[in-house]
């Protein structure tokens, strides 16, 4: 691994089967998503242009199942991953905004959930 979250949230070189959302202006105009699975790292643009001053539902939702993340923005799918190692607790998941420059920034929480259901 070794994608690191513009938030600084986790670092995915030591914190496998983790799985973030974000929005980094140095990468591109869209929300992305990432995640580590065994290790291995992949981030990929949704198809959601970031646009200031727009409220975004985003949610990860983990399978128990199968063990996939589903990304979704405003409920709609935007991306899914592979399969989280088996016989692996889950790490970490986040949702994360970074810009380039010094001036000061806001996010507004509406409300944040986390659920755990055992597999």
């Amino acid at each position: 691994g070794g994608i690191t979250p513009p938030v600084g949230a986790f670092d995915t070189s030591t914190d496998a089967d983790a799985c973030f959302m974000y929005f980094s202006t140095a990468a591109s105009a869209f929300w992305r998503t990432a995640q580590s699975i065994g290790n291995v790292d992949t981030i990929a643009n949704t198809v959601t242009t970031v646009v200031a001053g727009t409220i975004y539902q985003l949610s990860i939702d983990i399978n128990p199942t199968t063990r996939i993340a589903t990304y979704s923005i405003n409920g709609v799918e935007v991306g899914t991953s592979t399969a989280f190692t088996a016989g692996t607790s889950l790490g970490k998941f986040c949702v994360g905004v970074e810009t380039l420059t010094g001036a000061a920034r806001s996010v507004r929480l509406l409300g944040a959930a986390i659920s755990s259901t055992p597999n």
